[in-house]
C-alpha cells in the first residue's frame, strides 16, 4: 500500500529517517512522503519513531492513499502509476 507521511514539525529529522527505511520513497517537498509498505499506518509510525517520540520533536501523520488527483510535478505522478496497485 502507498502511504503520505506528512510532517508538521522537525521535517527535516524525519526526512533523515524516511531516507533510510525507504530509499525507494518519494518527496513532495516540503513536508510530504511517499512511500510504499505493506505495514499498517501505525506499524510505519512505530517503524519511523513517530508514534514513540524516537525522533525529539516530531509531529507528523502516516495517511493510507487510496486515490489521488491534483497538480504536482510529473515524477509524483509517474512514482505513483508504478507503484500503484492492480
Amino acid at each position: 500500500m502507498i502511504y503520505a507521511i506528512v510532517a508538521g514539525q522537525e521535517a527535516d529529522a524525519l526526512g533523515e529517517v524516511i531516507r533510510t527505511q525507504y530509499p525507494d520513497h518519494h518527496q513532495f517537498p516540503p513536508s510530504c512522503w511517499f512511500v510504499v509498505d505493506a505495514l499498517s499506518a501505525e506499524d510505519i509510525s512505530r517503524k519511523l519513531g513517530i508514534a514513540n517520540g524516537a525522533i525529539r520533536g516530531v509531529q507528523a501523520v502516516v495517511i493510507p492513499v487510496t486515490s489521488y488527483y491534483g497538480y504536482a510535478p510529473g515524477d509524483l505522478w509517474t512514482w505513483l502509476q508504478k507503484r500503484w496497485p492492480g
